[in-house]
């Protein structure tokens, strides 16, 4: 189940590390970016659902189950920037 409203000002933005926009952007995906993320977003769910993102030599913790679903929320609901 999704929560309501779920947006990339509130929701989305914070969830990507300062590691994770630097890791991606010499691979043309801007984190920080709404438009890049809305464009890349299905691409960006299936890695971080099947854990290659973040990369596992980064150290960082893979997304937690929630976490991912938090963010394919935000692809069913339309991907929308700000809160409604």
């Amino acid at each position: 189940t999704c929560p309501d409203n779920v947006n990339w000002t509130d929701d989305i933005k914070q969830m990507f590390t300062q590691m994770d926009i630097d890791c991606m952007k010499p691979r043309g995906v801007d984190l920080s970016s709404y438009q890049s993320t809305n464009t890349n977003a299905t691409g960006i769910y299936v890695r971080v659902e099947s854990g290659s993102m973040p990369l596992p030599s980064s150290g960082e913790e893979r997304w937690s189950t929630e976490k991912v679903n938090l963010f394919g929320c935000w692809i069913k609901q339309g991907k929308p920037e700000n809160p409604s």
